[in-house]
This record gives C-alpha cells, structure tokens and sequence, in this order.
C-alpha cells in the first residue's frame, strides 16, 4: 500500500510540476524566440485565471501565465503533495484516525490558508484594499499547499479504501469455497 500512494504522490507531483513549467513557457519561449509558445501558455491557462499585468509577475519583462495568487496555489499544491508523505509521518497526529474525517488540529490549519485567501480576495474585489503580489502569492501558496496535503490524504483514503475492499473480496470469496 505504502508504494502505491508514493506512485499516486509522484503522479500528482509530475502533474502539478509539469503546470508550473507551463507557468513559466512565456519566458522560456522568449529566450528561445518562439512566441507562439507563449501565446499557447495564455491561452491554456486564460480559462482559469485573469491574467492581469499588474497582479502578475514578470521575468526579464515577460508576464508569466497566472497572476501571483494562481503561481502561489500551483507551487503550494506541489510542495503540499511533495512534503504530504514526510509530513504525516512526522506529525502522524494530524491524520484523522478513520476513513475520511478530518481531525480537529488538521480542520483548524486547514482553515487558516482559506480564510486568509477568501477574506483577501473579496476586499480586493470590492476596492477595499490592494494587495501587493507577493502577499497575493504568499496567501496562494499556504492555500495551495493545504489543497496539496488535501490530495495527499485523499489518495492515501483512496488506497487504503480499495486495499479494504480487495481484501473483504477475497475473504468473501474464500469463505463461499471459491478460490
């Protein structure tokens, strides 16, 4: 079980680090010459993110595909999928105990990132305040990996759900005489 949720991690860490280079194609093309690889880059991430200039940064004076806060949730979702399995060894305690119920400890850590992200992303939608980039990415990031840690302790459920179920199976099989 414990290889099967490191294959699922590394999945989802080649997913999400195959987004990040995404993320970063307009400069890369642009050191290369090849501007049509940067306008596939916006155009991949323009349904999901705003792209504006000013909430977006920029390298050697080429916006990357997502603004700040975007760039943050992508990184954080890597390093939470990256770190899940060395983390919840550590700090096993964090874990819940059953299936899917997340503990207390886990809920309360879990909501800071998305208060923060949610509170700062309404008043600057409602003029309220403008945050800087690196706060926007900060606030992403620590969303981001919660999301990460999320699917890290989704798939580990997954595993050890499907893992119960094949082993009912073959008990349930056993005992009826088939084999």
């Amino acid at each position: 079980m414990e290889k099967k949720l490191d294959m699922f991690l590394l999945l989802l860490q080649a997913l999400t680090g195959a987004l990040i280079l995404l993320i970063y194609l307009p400069v890369i093309a642009f050191w290369l010459g090849i501007p049509a690889l940067a306008h596939l880059a916006y155009f991949l991430f323009a349904p999901f993110c705003h792209q504006l200039p000013e909430r977006s940064f920029h390298i050697s004076g080429v916006q990357l595909c997502v603004c700040a806060r975007c760039l943050g949730i992508y990184l954080g979702i890597f390093a939470g999928t990256l770190f899940y399995g060395v983390i919840a060894k550590v700090f096993f305690s964090l874990k819940a105990e059953k299936g899917t119920k997340v503990s207390r400890t886990l809920r309360n850590i879990i909501l800071i990132p998305l208060l923060l992200i949610v509170i700062d992303g309404l008043l600057n939608s409602l003029g309220v305040i403008n945050s800087p980039g690196w706060l926007r990415f900060l606030f992403g990031t620590g969303f981001g990996f919660m999301a990460g840690w999320l699917l890290g302790m989704g798939v580990e459920d997954l595993i050890k759900l499907s893992a119960d179920r094949g082993v009912r199976g073959k008990n349930s099989a056993c005992a009826s005489g088939v084999n």
